[in-house]
């Protein structure tokens, strides 16, 4: 495992050992010393971690192996803290009454609360004894003493000047944001430049600096690099530098916001603030309000990787880079690889250039990095040599957290399509999304994952739906790349070789099957024994196979193998039963029995499964209901679901974020009354043959961001419709498909039309839909939020 990625997984134990639910459990189970020893155990190895990322060149071998050892400490660690949280849920469940009813199998958790306190607190203390020594074992090393700075790495200081003849490809976007510096009047505001990292913001940044109208307009100019460490005494001391030429020197905080203050005070100045990372809005306000002493015509323009900053800051422009094209591209990498000498250039070259530009994927700086190791060379070979350098380089500039997301995509087949909102909720439930913001929902810094991946082309986006859904891929070259990097974590078992090849290692911890046709389910099994040791594996992953001997006898022995999986993809199979063990699964996040044609009934034993957050029973076909218990379900916040009942039991109303209905051709009322679902974002509804009406269900959604309603030949929108409903007042997308009984528009999607977060509206293929009200036609601004689409009827994405 990468040092890095091993960090980010000491954090994730160290946020797990701080969590709130803490309290609870060491009143209950009387283990805070052992927490607390734990927890500084871990710190301490978090900071060797940073040592041995700056040693990593050095003791290779030594390092491996104390790592490997580290590695399997911090994930039983991680298992444990799991085990301590399961706990706690099933105690917030009986407390409420929620018992699951019915046999309750005595499974490896299930002890006394004595017992379970002596048991859990013997295991925090084997950890601690086990990382102590491991932490111990550093000293032991003997590497190399290492004079490096092991503070915050800052980037190479950026600089205001640009000679626009260097630049190519950037004046429309130097335009854009001069255009605001003008528009933008009255108050100090600030203006956005956003794009991945070797873009050109910085440069786009110069060039607005440097341009003549605002050379003219604003003074003073202030120029700050700011990078990832935003210290407000460290910024205030920068800009003065700027601003007068010198040295602030080691004057008092006092001092320096008294010089600022003088200093901006009754001009109109701008200030580029370059490079910024920081997310934190109070201390954004901290400097801010040092900055209003100018004129009130003032700017400020921040070039920054993310969107969340720009957001942070109250931007009133976020620009987004894009980027550069084809023919712009190419310019850019004759320029610095043969400095324009047409001469100079073998035509044997130009094919190989012309791919090197293509894999770069119009990032500036990765086309300048290799045209500049070219310059001179005329050879073939070391040209072809350079052919997978831009896919190295958009590999290397990701950040750890991404890389073990695309980690993850690597035990796929090659060429395979990931539908975005299913990869997202993999990343989730293996813990790798990290939310910067108390208040970000998991999705939504999941899909600022995804979009950083397909702005770098690591991944790429191959067919879109309405909204934020869509389907990636990976360049084949990366994914052959992602996976050597994973391994031996991560392994995909092809069950036509010799199941005796497969490495017997410890350590793996993801596993696909092979998209081969499965045979016998003797030779699987003896595939199984092939892993060996291993009994850690997190992932198991099958949802593109043809599965047709798995039964639950299969099942059960992943089952009671693997006890602390997170991920169990069992899609496209074709088993009756799911096993009563699926319970003892205690930290499962993922379950899939997708297009499961057999599956009739599910235990109510899954009720247990109080750490599931994503249950896909999507085109379950034969499934008559669900357990009577799903609202136990305390953590379950993404459900899609097929199903023969006319009527849901009770879900957990309060953790539900996205709920897909398909196919439930016997649902009459969408939801049961008094049902709320205060954090819902999104809800798909596709071929609800005898669904007629939405209303009153929807009236208390009260959260919801997308709505899509697809073939219900029954559905009638205006059914129920009164202004006692507002309509929705946080709705980004509402996409409706196929409703032949869509005349015209009830109030509620009217009203909804009228809200400043709606963005888009599409009515698709509804061959009786007379068009748009009046009042829609007389407003502008309302019309240009409407898609209307009623030609034949096009097949869309649905549930991906």
């Amino acid at each position: 495992m990468e040092v890095q990625i091993l960090a980010i997984l000491a954090e994730l134990v160290l946020e797990k050992l701080a969590a709130k639910t803490w309290e609870q459990i060491e009143l209950a189970w009387n283990v805070e010393s052992q927490r607390l020893k734990l927890q500084k155990t871990v710190s301490a190895l978090k900071e060797l971690l940073l040592e041995a990322e700056q040693r990593k060149n050095q003791g290779r071998q030594q390092l491996r192996g104390w790592l490997g050892k580290l590695t399997d400490a911090l994930y039983d660690a991680d298992n444990v803290l799991d085990e301590f949280h399961y706990h706690s849920l099933q105690r917030q469940v009986e407390s409420r009454g929620g018992i699951v009813e019915g046999t309750v199998r005595r499974s490896f958790f299930t002890f006394t609360e004595p017992t379970f306190s002596y048991k859990m607190g013997r295991k925090i203390k084997k950890l601690r004894r086990t990382l102590d020594d491991i932490a111990a074992d550093w000293s032991r090393l003997c590497l190399p003493e290492l004079g490096v700075d092991m503070g915050i790495v800052q980037r190479d200081q950026s600089h205001s000047y640009v000679d626009p003849s260097d630049v190519i490809g950037r004046d429309h976007d130097k335009n854009v944001v001069i255009q605001h510096l003008r528009l933008w009047t009255g108050t100090l505001s600030v203006i956005s430049i956003v794009g991945i990292e070797g873009i050109g913001k910085t440069t786009v940044a110069q060039l607005v600096y440097n341009d003549p109208w605002v050379v003219g307009h604003f003074r003073p100019r202030l120029w700050v690099c700011v990078s990832k460490d935003f210290d407000v005494e460290r910024l205030i001391k920068q800009i003065i530098d700027s601003a007068e030429g010198g040295n602030c020197g080691e004057v008092s905080m006092d001092e320096a916001q008294i010089r600022l203050r003088r200093v901006l005070r009754k001009k109109r100045f701008l200030l580029i603030l370059d490079d910024v990372w920081n997310d934190d809005r109070g201390k954004w306000l901290d400097l801010e309000r040092f900055l209003r002493g100018g004129e009130a015509d003032s700017k400020i323009v921040v070039t920054t990787q993310s969107r969340s900053v720009a957001a942070v800051m109250d931007s009133v422009l976020r620009h987004d880079l894009s980027h550069l094209s084809s023919e712009d591209s190419l310019s850019l990498f004759t320029k610095h690889a043969f400095d324009n000498r047409v001469q100079e250039r073998p035509p044997i070259l130009e094919s190989v250039a012309q791919e090197i530009v293509k894999r770069c994927g119009g990032v500036p700086q990765f086309l300048k990095t290799i045209a500049c190791s070219l310059y001179s060379k005329k050879e073939l070979r070391i040209w072809i040599s350079k052919r997978d350098t831009p896919l190295k380089l958009r590999l290397d500039g990701l950040p750890s957290a991404l890389r073990q997301c695309l980690a993850l995509c690597s035990i796929f087949p090659t060429n395979f399509r990931f539908y975005n909102l299913r990869l997202i909720q993999l990343w989730i439930a293996q813990d790798f999304i990290n939310s910067s913001h108390t208040n970000e929902d998991l999705e939504d810094a999941g899909h600022q994952y995804m979009d950083i991946l397909c702005s770098s082309c690591v991944l790429q986006r191959c067919e879109q739906d309405y909204g934020v859904f869509f389907y990636v891929q990976i360049h084949n070259l990366i994914h052959d790349r992602a996976r050597e990097a994973a391994q031996p974590e991560y392994t995909v078992l092809n069950f036509h070789n010799d199941a005796h090849a497969h490495p017997s290692q410890t350590n793996i911890r993801h596993v696909s099957l092979s998209e081969d046709e499965w045979p016998a389910a003797e030779r699987v099994l003896d595939v199984l024994r092939a892993l060996g040791k291993a009994n850690k594996v997190r992932t198991i992953l099958c949802p593109f196979v043809s599965v047709k001997d798995i039964d639950e006898s299969f099942i059960s022995a992943f089952i009671e193998r693997f006890k602390y999986m997170r991920v169990l993809d069992l899609s496209y199979s074709c088993f009756e039963r799911l096993p009563e063990s699926i319970s003892d699964l205690i930290c499962l996040r993922l379950l899939s029995l997708r297009s499961n044609i057999r599956i009739r009934r599910l235990p109510n034993s899954i009720c247990k499964l109080y750490n599931l957050q994503t249950l896909v029973l999507l085109d379950c076909c034969a499934l008559e209901q669900l357990p009577r218990d799903t609202k136990n379900m305390i953590r379950l916040r993404h459900l899609e679901i097929t199903t023969k009942q006319s009527t849901f039991p009770e879900l957990n109303d309060s953790s539900l974020h996205f709920l897909g209905i398909v196919g439930c051709i016997e649902l009459r009322p969408l939801f049961r009354e008094g049902q709320s679902f205060p954090a819902l974002r999104t809800l798909f509804i596709h071929k609800c043959g005898s669904l007629e009406s939405l209303l009153p269900s929807i009236r208390n959604l009260t959260a919801l961001r997308t709505l899509k309603i697809a073939d219900c030949e029954a559905l009638d929108l205006l059914d129920g419709d009164d202004d006692g409903f507002p309509g929705f007042q946080t709705l980004w997308f509402l996409v409706i498909v196929n409703l032949p009984m869509l005349e015209g528009l009830p109030q509620w999607i009217l009203r909804t039309a009228k809200s400043n977060f709606v963005q888009r509206i599409v009515i698709e293929a509804c061959l009786n839909f007379r068009g748009l009200p009046q009042e829609v036609l007389q407003n502008l601004t309302i019309l240009q939020k409407f898609e209307i689409r009623n030609q034949e009827r096009l097949e869309r994405l649905s549930m991906g």
